[in-house]
């Protein structure tokens, strides 16, 4: 498994022009897809986009929906990420 394939918090944080602290809180939410190596966060190379472009079109719709939804749940968002990346027709790094 390349490091090309995933960031840092640091280097998501960069892109995401936010704080480690804010890219480290979304991906222990399950906001933000992320996986946990020991105490550190790797952050899929494709997450940072997807993260925006989601929040991007979120912005467009109407929040009301959201917070009559009072359960939350945990979800690691991967399986999020794989159906916003199949349209954009994503390749994977080597």
């Amino acid at each position: 498994m390349p490091n090309e394939e995933y960031l840092t918090t640091g280097e998501a944080a960069k892109l995401l022009k936010v704080s480690r602290g804010t890219v480290c809180m979304l991906a222990r939410e399950g906001r933000l897809p992320a996986i946990r190596v020991g105490v550190q966060w790797r952050i899929p190379h494709e997450a940072p986009e997807l993260w925006l472009y989601k929040q991007k079109q979120a912005s467009g719709k109407q929040k009301s929906a959201a917070k009559s939804d009072g359960a939350k749940q945990k979800r690691s968002g991967f399986d999020e990420l794989v159906k916003l990346a199949a349209p954009l027709k994503l390749r994977k790094s080597q």
